[in-house]
């Protein structure tokens, strides 16, 4: 005979569960679902303690897709309500594992794009704060505490282009700046914008610009307003 218990111990509570989703911790969640498994198959809870359990994760599961506005997952989510009223244990457990997995992921990789989104940003930063230094990709991952392998991934994969690249177009468009808004020597922008060789940094210009900073210069220069006697007549 079944017995009268009509909730689960606390360690496979609904709570945990929407923890682990909200986390994006998918080993931790379907974990937690066969552990549920285990208890529900082992232990003498009644079947309306099980369904309980069951409707309390489904309902979780719903939220979780209607936050995020995954409209197909939240959908299905709703339908799993009418196969705990026609399937069996493993068969609904099933069904919430496959939508777990699949939020858990969403969740996890929303996350990343958000931790790596802020850490690009500081990145960017701080290299436009130092533009006039030596910055290379092991002094970055010095100062930011990560490895440069990671801080290369992290260039491609959130900007799709190399670190030297933008590295490149930081301080072509500091130099660029500088020469059109400042009255500055080509070798002192030079040193501003990280080129101790003035002449390796007009090079670096031409390629990039197609012309010298000279020429840059002058093509950005506003000419002088027609005299004004000019417009006059005696």
């Amino acid at each position: 005979a079944v017995s009268g218990r009509e909730t689960f111990p606390c360690e496979v509570n609904g709570a945990k569960f929407e923890n682990m989703l909200l986390a994006g911790d998918r080993e931790g969640s379907d974990k937690f679902l066969r552990e549920f498994r285990q208890h529900a198959v082992e232990q003498p809870y009644s079947v309306e303690a099980v369904e309980l359990a069951l409707m309390q994760m489904i309902t979780i599961v719903s939220q979780t897709a209607m936050t995020y506005r995954l409209d197909d997952l939240y959908q299905q989510a709703k339908k799993l309500h009418d196969e705990l009223k026609t399937g069996s244990l493993d068969s609904v457990l099933a069904a919430i594992g496959r939508l777990n997995g699949q939020l858990a992921d969403f969740v996890a990789e929303s996350k990343r794009d958000d931790s790596h989104a802020e850490a690009i940003n500081k990145l960017r930063t701080y290299i436009d704060g130092h533009l006039h230094e030596d910055i290379s990709l092991d002094s970055l991952a010095a100062v930011a505490f990560v490895s440069s392998s990671y801080i290369s991934k992290l260039f491609r994969e959130m900007l799709h282009v190399s670190f030297s690249d933008y590295l490149t177009e930081a301080r072509m468009s500091r130099a660029a700046a500088l020469l059109a808004e400042s009255a500055e020597s080509v070798a002192d922008i030079a040193a501003q914008t990280g080129y101790s060789n003035s002449q390796n940094f007009c090079n670096r210009f031409k390629k990039h610009f197609g012309i010298t900073p000279s020429q840059y210069r002058l093509s950005r220069s506003r000419p002088e307003p027609a005299a004004a006697a000019g417009n006059q007549h005696a």
